[in-house]
């Protein structure tokens, strides 16, 4: 038996963190909100192989983090197993750069609001530096990572295929309006060589967010959610459509549309996404097989929620006790509990939702 060197080990693991163009774009987007960016810009040059670029003008990265910001567990989100009941922040385990690092050819710009100049850094595939020297950004931080997947032949090939750039472009549009709708505050651009693709300026709150991202005629077909159960642990703000909306409007060939939110955290809800079809559809006399554009953000206390279940971070579990809220709030929203027992399978203490990637 052979212990593996180090090198291979990194490149196995982050493999798995970095496991497509979209994964990167969701861990450096995640960053930026949580160093406070209220601007974020997303380049992709060749679909995001040839070179991504994320530049946002959060907080920047202090000069005396800077040594670490790309070595693998450093984080100043977490500090012990303790903190992990009441994290907020997106990312916490301090993969993300370093795994880009192992996959890719990383450079980052950063400046504070303290420092006079922002720097420029080139970064070893393990993460340390490798020089460094003044620049002229103003601050934030711009990251920027070229020849992705070099180290991984095999997964460079398969995003080279026309079919597949294509429909990588489409999750990435997905994933930033998912951001961009529950974040309304923060400005958001995606251009694919050099051609804006999808963008969204600061707006007030999630109903202008909506009304920009789809149209104000879709928004007009809306209705505003606001539940407040008896236990202030858990919840819900969103939109869905009004009772026979137009469906030419609000309705979707598939669920690309509907996003769903756990704590402003994007995530795929499968018992909630078919509950809001089944009252879509009903609602629409069943004249139609569509599905909603909806808007979902549940707001549950951290400590029923676990969201370090594996390295990709493609799940989250819920205690028991958020289940038991789900009645009463479903009850006032449908009037009606059938669905329950057709979409949300209770198999453990646990219920398993895997994450909007």
């Amino acid at each position: 038996m052979n212990k593996l060197v180090p090198s291979v080990v990194r490149l196995i693991s982050s493999g798995q963190v970095i496991h497509s163009i979209q994964s990167v774009i969701k861990e450096l987007i995640e960053n930026s909100l949580d160093a406070g960016a209220t601007s974020i810009d997303i380049k992709l040059e060749n679909f995001g192989l040839d070179k991504i670029e994320i530049r946002d003008n959060g907080c920047g990265i202090p000069a005396t983090e800077t040594a670490y910001m790309g070595q693998k567990h450093y984080t100043s989100k977490l500090r012990d197993m303790q903190d992990l009941s009441s994290i907020m922040t997106y990312g916490f385990r301090g993969e993300a750069l370093s795994s880009l690092c192992a996959v890719s050819d990383v450079s980052i710009v950063t400046k504070t609001q303290t420092d006079n100049v922002s720097t420029f850094y080139e970064l070893h595939y393990d993460g340390t530096i490798k020089k460094s020297k003044p620049s002229h950004y103003g601050q934030g931080t711009s990251i920027i990572a070229c020849n992705l997947f070099k180290s991984l032949p095999v997964r460079r090939q398969v995003y080279k295929t026309n079919k597949k750039c294509k429909e990588e472009l489409k999750r990435i549009e997905d994933l930033i309006i998912s951001y961009a709708i529950i974040k309304p505050t923060v400005r958001f651009c995606l251009k694919h060589n050099k051609s804006v693709i999808w963008q969204k300026c600061q707006v007030a709150d999630i109903g202008s967010a909506i009304s920009v991202a789809f149209g104000r005629a879709v928004f007009s077909e809306m209705i505003t959610i606001n539940y407040k159960g008896e236990d202030p642990a858990f919840s819900l703000r969103g939109y869905i459509p009004k009772n026979y909306s137009n469906d030419e409007l609000t309705g979707r060939s598939n669920s690309d549309r509907c996003f769903i939110y756990i704590n402003q955290r994007p995530v795929m809800f499968k018992g909630v996404l078919q509950a809001i079809k089944h009252h879509y559809l009903a609602c629409q006399k069943g004249q139609i097989n569509k599905w909603p554009i909806a808007i979902l953000d549940f707001t549950i206390d951290s400590k029923l929620v676990d969201v370090n279940v594996e390295s990709s971070k493609t799940q989250v579990y819920l205690s028991f006790k958020v289940y038991q809220f789900q009645f009463p709030l479903f009850i006032e929203l449908y009037n009606t509990i059938d669905y329950l027992m057709l979409t949300l399978k209770l198999k453990s203490s646990r219920i398993s939702i895997l994450f909007f990637v």
